[in-house]
């Protein structure tokens, strides 16, 4: 659980655009800091920037620059990079901008609100909605390549194994959520759907109910967990019960790649989970 933590703990990214984006508090930009204001510190940018007022999703209001030209970020990478924008670093950031707060999930189970808060906050809109439209199309592509693979009225659901311990994942938290539930517009069993529903970080279950939340399809990525508790888990009778499993329509998939949710990463879990979808199909 400590990468989950730590993720958390950033809370947020730090854009210094001349747009400086950060986490959830702003006590280890300040420590290094002068005890002028950041609006303070851009004074010089700002007399001859056109600036334009941002509302972050906080409520709060902030005046940045109108067209950015230079850009310092921590993360959201596969945002910038969707919209044509290509960060130079991470260094002074706290010194040379304005700072917007966008705390950490904000869009975690939104894509398209995602890359169109960036495109405004940017002046990217355009490029913005180009990439909608065009991810858009390859998900109705992607889901009549897989109509033959997941049947109508079959369930799919997304599962994590950590150390001892199997989750149930809705649409936002990553691990391929968005591309299953929202672009591929796949159905969950009713008690995944309920997670799905509430919106809430993943669900811990035990193994005697897993029955009640195993989908026809199962999606299953493993953190952080021993041979010998994989072994343990998935060779236990109950999970080798499921239907799923005696179908072969379990797919392991790699943590590294379905953890994240920008714009790049759920593109390229699009095409992971139909591959994977159509290889077992195969079998």
């Amino acid at each position: 659980m400590q990468k989950y933590a730590k993720w958390i703990a950033k809370g947020t990214a730090i854009l210094a655009l001349l747009v400086a984006m950060t986490g959830c508090g702003a006590a280890t930009e300040q420590k290094g800091a002068s005890n002028e204001t950041p609006a303070q510190q851009a004074a010089p940018a700002q007399d001859s920037v056109k600036m334009k007022t941002y509302k972050m999703p906080n409520g709060k209001e902030i005046q940045i620059p109108a067209e950015p030209k230079r850009i310092v970020s921590d993360l959201y990478l596969g945002q910038l990079l969707s919209i044509g924008v290509k960060p130079i670093g991470t260094t002074g950031y706290s010194k040379i901008a304005p700072t917007v707060l966008i705390p950490y999930g904000t869009y975690n189970d939104d894509i398209r609100a995602d890359i169109r808060a960036f495109g405004e906050l940017l002046d990217k809109q355009a490029e913005a909605e180009a990439w909608i439209k065009q991810f858009d199309e390859k998900a109705a592509s992607a889901r009549e390549k897989i109509k033959t693979a997941v049947k109508d009225g079959e369930t799919v659901g997304i599962y994590e194994l950590r150390s001892q311990k199997f989750y149930v994942l809705g649409d936002n938290w990553g691990r391929g959520g968005q591309v299953i539930y929202n672009a591929l517009k796949l159905t969950p069993p009713p008690a995944v759907k309920e997670v799905v529903d509430a919106n809430t970080p993943p669900k811990l279950i035990s193994q005697e109910v897993l029955p009640q939340f195993a989908a026809d399809h199962m999606f299953v990525t493993t953190y952080e967990t021993k041979q010998e508790d994989k072994d343990k888990f998935f060779g236990n009778a109950v999970y080798k019960n499921l239907p799923a499993v005696k179908n072969n329509h379990i797919y392991e998939m790699t943590f590294e790649q379905m953890y994240y949710y920008d714009p790049l990463a759920i593109e390229g879990q699009l095409d992971l989970v139909v591959e994977q979808l159509l290889a077992h199909q195969a079998k």
